[in-house]
């Protein structure tokens, strides 16, 4: 009996020992109230969701979709709570509860937990910046400042601009009218060129950097205008060590829609870092990648490799450079990935062409130049393969595979979202 009695003293403390830990992590969101910014998670439902998203207090909503049971959900809910702190009347966080608002959560399109989408004047977008506690803040900073930033010159745009982009690129506008205003406001509506140019800003500001350049200087030249066709105002996209790519539209009166598919192709540098964060993006955007698989240790090899392709992109015959996007994928950790096109570790570096939506890919490492290489399979000189791993409908699972064994958990939901077809 006193044995008895002893354990079930014991049995009695571990339960409330278990009882007290579940309560301290347990982080009930606070229900939602209009008018006031908010500096906590609150939640939201079907019958608050509306009003909270055109409350002027809290402009941007971050919303988490999430299931009760979801491990990934639970590691993130601190996460927010803690952003949140950070947030006040600049971005509100609200929870909504797919379990319980089945309905809603079907509206939004939500396949995974936890889905995170933000709004701003009502337009639900898909989230994909980091999921730490900065990367929100970094983020909620982002879009609660100015869409379009001015700089005095173009070398300060490309430092102070273009270099906050991920991918360092960044939208620049010039018109000459813009010089005649004090006001940011008044430059930006002074002419065409910059009131099209704020309109897709303020559209993309989640995914792209917009400046206005106060002058012209030497800009125009770098663009193989005269003097009097840079008085007309121009676009480009910026990125450092490359001559600036001009936006042309077919006519001089052209519309945000024209503009925000020039941003969308083009947002990412010529030669850019590819892996689980943008592959299938770009992969989708209408055209094949040339990739240059390299041992990323291996910096000799890393710049040989981004030097040719970006020679080829700049260089050579524009119907066929415009098939391509182009980029670099390390091939020692993503191993398992590229093995489905025939690339091996001990074979690095190669270069392939890869069509995403439909699996296929161009492989011949028989080509001693990549202009060479690229030149054939533009002219059909190569035989086209299927992935391996697409015979048995898996194509990119095999990445987000090995993703996941070398990130937090936290942005494990993310991949899914980012690479699976």
């Amino acid at each position: 009996l006193p044995l008895c009695d002893s354990f079930l003293k014991m049995m009695t403390m571990w339960i409330q020992i278990v009882f007290l830990a579940l309560i301290a992590i347990i982080v009930v969101d606070a229900e939602y109230t209009s008018g006031t910014p908010h500096a906590s998670v609150v939640t939201l439902g079907n019958d608050s969701i509306d009003d909270a998203l055109k409350d002027p207090a809290n402009s941007i909503w971050l919303l988490k979709f999430y299931a009760p049971w979801c491990g990934h959900c639970k590691k993130l809910a601190p996460i927010l709570d803690k952003a949140a702190t950070r947030l006040e009347g600049k971005l509100a966080i609200g929870t909504i509860d797919c379990t319980v608002e089945k309905k809603l959560c079907e509206t939004h399109d939500v396949r995974a937990y936890p889905t995170l989408k933000f709004v701003r004047d009502g337009v639900f977008h898909d989230y994909t910046s980091g999921r730490t506690e900065d990367d929100f803040v970094k983020f909620a900073f982002k879009m609660s400042a100015p869409s379009v930033s001015e700089v005095d010159s173009y070398d300060q745009a490309l430092s102070d601009i273009a270099s906050q982009n991920d991918e360092g690129v960044a939208f620049l506008a010039y018109h000459p009218a813009i010089a005649e205003h004090d006001k940011i406001r008044d430059k930006l509506q002074s002419n065409h060129i910059t009131q099209v140019f704020t309109q897709v800003a303020r559209k993309l500001q989640h995914l792209a950097h917009f400046t206005i350049l106060l002058k012209s200087e030497d800009v125009w030249t770098k663009l193989g205008m005269d003097a009097d066709a840079a008085k007309n105002g121009f676009i480009v996209k910026i990125e450092k060590g490359l001559p600036p790519m001009l936006f042309k539209p077919t006519q001089p009166d052209f519309t945000a829609i024209e503009l925000l598919d020039f941003v969308k192709e083009n947002n990412f540098a010529l030669v850019t870092d590819l892996g689980p964060r943008n592959f299938n993006t770009i992969g989708k955007k209408g055209r094949h990648l040339v990739i240059g698989v390299v041992d990323s240790s291996d910096e000799s090899q890393v710049n040989v490799m981004k030097k040719e392709l970006i020679e080829f992109a700049t260089t050579g015959p524009s119907d066929v450079v415009s098939k391509y996007y182009y980029g670099t994928m390390d091939g020692k950790k993503w191993a398992k990935f590229m093995s489905q096109f025939e690339v091996e570790v001990d074979e690095l570096p190669q270069v392939i062409v890869i069509d995403v939506p439909t699996k296929m890919y161009w492989r011949d490492p028989s080509y001693e130049s990549i202009q060479e290489f690229i030149m054939a399979v533009a002219e059909d000189k190569v035989e086209m393969k299927q992935s391996i791993r697409a015979k048995g409908g898996n194509f990119l699972k095999t990445l987000a595979d090995v993703y996941v064994s070398n990130m937090p958990a936290t942005g494990i939901a993310t991949v899914f979202a980012m690479i699976i077809v």
